[in-house]
């Protein structure tokens, strides 16, 4: 007779309250007796969380607290390494399941050396989140059909089902300290070392929106950190922005894009901290902001 599926649930937090996420979690796992969960959350804030007793009452669950924050790459390793269970189901701390079947979607998905994505979702928020809900119903709020088109690029450990023993041999890369790209990586490894990725959908909201600046803030890191990254010889093509980015290489439209870059870079960024922008101008932004930094294209490491 098999033994049930183990799950362990692991919440990366920085001061986040997972109180919603873990009554939710909670009133599913009640209702499922073909599999075995744990559920770890991991704090990385200054103090602890002032919920933290009462998480830890609950059945199966445990809160790691760290006053020191290593970053999102390290945080995830840590869970991963304290985890029992054979199956490694990442969620966010700001993740809230959409369905009321989300974790037998994922015992049905389950697969010994494959990597399950269950996809994000979008509510309608207010509005200093327009921007930051327009990218993310255009760019995350995608159905599987579609990401499954480019399996690898879609990755995102948002919410997604790793087996322990793919995590053992690739984990997070914490070289990576500045904001961006995390999840990029960690897609792109799985593809160098064969390891497949399904994505379902099985969604959940992302519930934590950063206000517009804030987001824009984070987008400008980020696509700093890609030009580092690129001349790492980290990334290749297979990365939206920087196939983009060489396409306009080869023709020389770099030096333009850099000359408008510096002609309406600011006004472009603090428009679209405003909310007055859209989707095309925040792609508009990054692609400049990466010829911006000049990346040489390093030689893609092993």
């Amino acid at each position: 007779m098999n033994e049930p599926l183990h799950i362990s649930i692991c919440i990366a937090s920085y001061g986040n309250d997972v109180s919603l996420l873990l009554a939710n979690l909670h009133a599913q796992i009640e209702n499922i007796e073909s599999a075995i969960f744990d559920i770890h959350v991991s704090d990385q804030f200054a103090q602890a969380h002032p919920n933290a007793t009462n998480w830890q009452q609950l059945p199966n669950t445990h809160y790691h607290h760290n006053t020191h924050n290593r970053g999102r790459a390290a945080n995830r390793n840590f869970l991963g390494a304290i985890a029992d269970g054979t199956q490694l189901l990442f969620l966010d701390a700001d993740a809230l399941p959409v369905r009321s079947d989300f974790l037998i979607q994922y015992i049905e998905a389950a697969s010994e050396n494959s990597v399950i994505v269950g996809g994000t979702a979008y509510e309608r928020t207010s509005e200093p989140h327009l921007l930051r809900q327009m990218v993310g119903r255009k760019k995350e709020q995608v159905p599987a059909h579609k990401r499954n088109s480019r399996p690898y690029s879609s990755f995102t450990a948002f919410n997604a089902l790793i087996p322990s023993a793919v995590f053992a041999r690739i984990p997070f890369d914490e070289n990576l300290k500045e904001y961006g790209h995390e999840d990029t990586l960690f897609g792109l490894e799985l593809r160098h070392h064969v390891i497949p990725i399904r994505h379902i959908d099985n969604p959940a909201f992302h519930l934590g929106l950063d206000e517009d600046l804030e987001f824009m803030k984070k987008t400008r890191q980020a696509a700093d950190t890609l030009a580092s990254l690129i001349e790492q010889g980290k990334i290749d093509e297979e990365v939206r922005l920087f196939e983009v980015y060489m396409k306009w290489s080869k023709l020389g439209g770099h030096i333009v894009l850099r000359s408008i870059y510096g002609l309406i870079g600011q006004a472009l960024f603090e428009n679209l901290s405003s909310g007055r922008g859209n989707v095309l101008l925040f792609d508009l932004y990054k692609l400049l902001r990466l010829s911006h930094q000049k990346p040489k294209v390093g030689r893609k490491m092993p």
